[in-house]
């Protein structure tokens, strides 16, 4: 996990919690809430404003997921998730056409984000 980078990331554009990015686990955390929460946004705030904002954030987030990959310990695992973001991805820039896929992309989010919270963080 690039670590660095996605801490480096959260500084540049403040978007960090103190308490959670202390660690890797705590920055993909946050990243991954983050995430969940600007999705949500952009499928249901009608302020072009606002929803241009979690559009941004969201792809914010999407880069810091992708490139925090480490594809060494476990390939088939990180490709999957780089997949996965992938279709995310495609599913912010593209939220007006394909609503559907930003619904799906929202519980796609919300099931890794539980996950991720149920596992202990190691440093």
């Amino acid at each position: 996990m690039n670590f660095a980078f996605a801490r480096h990331e959260y500084h540049t554009r403040q978007i960090q919690n103190d308490q959670l990015i202390d660690t890797p686990h705590g920055v993909i955390e946050k990243t991954l809430e983050v995430l969940l929460v600007e999705l949500r946004c952009l499928k249901n705030i009608d302020s072009v404003d606002r929803r241009n904002q979690a559009r941004t954030k969201s792809l914010i987030a999407l880069n810091i997921l992708q490139t925090s990959l480490d594809f060494k310990p476990d390939e088939n695992l990180a490709e999957n998730l780089f997949r996965l973001y992938e279709f995310i991805k495609n599913s912010v820039l593209n939220y007006r056409e394909k609503i559907d896929d930003l619904i799906a992309s929202i519980q796609i989010v919300s099931e890794l984000y539980e996950s991720w919270c149920s596992i202990n963080s190691k440093d």
